[in-house]
């Protein structure tokens, strides 16, 4: 978290500079989403595709047609043989750290690939920049200890997520800007 919060506070000085497209050039920020999607994908399941009239080829081997198939991405995204110490956060795989140089990054789809893929990819990945972006800019944040443990959560087709208790504080280093006359109304002060 560190590292984050030092990538986005010294790129802007000021929260109005961030912006979907400035927020996109935030290589390591990228990263930790990339990762964060990686240890904890969208969809739980393997979502099933059906192979076509002529067959089709996944992974050396041949399924007839009508078979249905499917990738579990959490399984995939979690096995050494795809990811190097695949239980443990380590953004720098997305950033070309020689230590996970034998990553196969390849198979590195949370939103699948395909004419069916996720058709609301590019809005998800904008909303996470911006939102993570300006989150990380404004507030010092510390995982309450009830929420340790929140990655083991049971999972249907979704995953049934627990509350992720986080202790928001607003940023020490940054003067509180003057609320607004309606602001100011609205709140009484």
């Amino acid at each position: 978290l560190k590292r984050l919060t030092e990538e986005v506070r010294s790129t802007f000085a000021d929260e109005d500079e961030i912006t979907i497209e400035s927020a996109g050039r935030l290589r390591y920020m990228l990263a930790c989403l990339d990762e964060a999607l990686r240890m904890y994908p969208p969809v739980a399941i393997a979502l099933p595709r059906t192979t076509p009239k002529e067959g089709g080829m996944v992974g050396g081997t041949f399924f007839p047609k009508g078979t249905v198939v499917g990738v579990h991405h959490w399984a995939v995204y979690h096995m050494e043989e795809h990811f190097k110490d695949p239980f443990n956060f380590h953004p720098e795989r997305f950033l070309g750290d020689a230590r996970f140089a034998n990553d196969n990054r390849n198979i590195f789809q949370p939103f699948h690939v395909g004419p069916r893929n996720c058709i609301g990819r590019n809005l998800a990945y904008a909303e996470m920049r911006l939102i993570l972006a300006r989150v990380v800019y404004n507030f010092d944040m510390k995982l309450a200890s009830e929420s340790s443990g929140w990655l083991s959560q049971r999972s249907y087709t979704l995953w049934e997520k627990n509350p992720l208790m986080v202790y928001l504080t607003p940023r020490a280093d940054k003067e509180k800007p003057a609320l607004s006359r309606e602001a100011a109304a609205f709140t009484g002060a």
